[in-house]
């Protein structure tokens, strides 16, 4: 299957399910995730990094790490723009049929 061609549900959504010791969110879409750093979040709370840069991470991997602590609400309005969602979105679905 060619991911790059899979469009997102638009009701794809970020979640912040922990958050580094330093107060960073770790922002998860499904089985994936990055953490925000604040050095890479605008003046409006919108995080900067293009879409092909993001430092996207398992979720599972990191949380396993010391140093975080959970959360679970929802990610704010306009910190991950459609594009950045998307990517992760894609990078979710590629490692999840990586799995079967």
């Amino acid at each position: 299957m060619d991911e790059s061609n899979v469009s997102p549900p638009q009701d794809v959504s970020a979640w912040i399910v922990a958050e580094r010791g330093d107060g960073a969110p770790v922002v998860a879409v499904g089985p994936v995730c990055l953490v925000v750093d604040h050095r890479d979040v605008d003046a409006a709370g919108r995080y900067t990094v293009a879409p092909a840069d993001l430092p996207v991470l398992l979720l599972d991997s990191l949380l396993a790490r010391p140093g975080f602590r959970p959360r679970n609400e929802a990610a704010p309005e306009g910190l991950l723009n459609p594009r950045q969602l998307a990517e992760m979105w894609r990078q979710a679905t590629e490692y999840e049929h990586g799995r079967g």
